[in-house]
């Protein structure tokens, strides 16, 4: 192979990778503790936090509208952004996605606040 097609290739493999390495790129990562919405799921399920710290939620899962809905707190119900929700007394405070039963997820939060 030529020299030249030799080039023209790994050029095309170098945007191609470039490329691939852009995706979610969009997804702003919150400077403090995070839950993120992706695969029907919140990851992590379980997050741990001192008392009067904000938790945010960051949605990337390709468009796909969920909530996040606990005791004392509530999303709308939607396909991009984010949601923050500051906890200020000890607990534990589970929460679902109203229309994914199945996505659950808990906030563990410790101290006095």
């Amino acid at each position: 192979m030529s020299r030249r097609a030799l080039l023209t290739i790994g050029m095309l493999l170098l945007g191609l990778s470039a490329c691939a390495g852009s995706a979610g790129s969009d997804v702003s990562t919150p400077d403090g503790p995070a839950v993120f919405l992706r695969d029907l799921a919140y990851d992590p399920v379980e997050i741990t936090v001192q008392a009067g710290e904000t938790v945010t939620w960051v949605w990337d899962d390709g468009g796909t509208a969920h909530d996040v809905v606990g005791e004392g707190f509530r999303s709308e119900l939607i396909t991009g952004g984010t949601f923050s929700h500051t906890f200020e007394d000890p607990g534990r405070f589970p929460y679902i996605c109203s229309i994914h039963p199945n996505m659950v997820g808990t906030v563990i939060v410790e101290g006095s606040g």
